[in-house]
Formats: structure tokens, C-alpha cells, sequence
């Protein structure tokens, strides 16, 4: 789920709530949701990035990667499908190619 369907859905919880007067939620959970909307809508985009082969690249490694953004190394000892094993680097990047 994207950043921003969390924040679109905190925030229709919250107009649910407040309309149906429902008085599930409490000021403590009101605020907290409220805070979480706020640090989602502030938390910075991630980097897109992808594995980059080291045998495309270098002519040797063949089961070595490394991060495009960061360049930190992963070695899989099995196939390259198994790369979406790892769909996010160390530095945070996502390599699922997805936005």
C-alpha cells in the first residue's frame, strides 16, 4: 500500500468517525491517527532504484549485485529471480521499481 492510500485512509477513518459520531475512537486515538497523517504526508519520497548485475557490468560476479543509488553489494548464490527477495537496499531504496 503507497504512503499516500495510508494517509487517504487515516483520514476517511477520522471523517467517518467524526460523522457517524461513533465515539469508538478516543481523543488520545484521534490525535494519534491525526499524527500519524501528518508524519506520512511529511515523511520523505523514496528512492526508485534497481540491482545492478556486477557480470553485466564488470564481466565477472555472476551472482553479485549492487544497489544503483547506493552502490552496497548483495550476493544471492541462486538465480536472479530471487532478487525480489530483496526489494529494498540498506540505503532504504526501493528496487521493486514501483512508486
Amino acid at each position: 500500500m503507497t504512503r499516500q492510500k495510508k494517509v487517504n485512509l487515516l483520514n476517511e477513518l477520522l471523517e467517518i468517525e467524526e460523522k457517524n459520531d461513533i465515539g469508538n475512537l478516543t481523543s488520545t486515538d484521534r490525535r494519534e491517527f491525526q499524527q500519524w497523517v501528518e508524519e506520512l504526508e511529511q515523511e520523505p519520497k523514496r528512492q526508485i532504484g534497481k540491482w545492478l548485475s556486477d557480470l553485466e557490468i564488470f564481466g565477472y560476479g555472476k551472482d553479485d549485485y549492487h544497489c544503483s543509488v547506493c552502490g552496497r553489494g548483495i550476493h544471492l548464490n541462486r538465480p536472479a529471480e530471487y532478487l525480489t527477495d530483496y526489494p529494498f537496499c540498506h540505503c532504504g531504496t526501493d528496487m521493486r521499481g514501483v512508486k
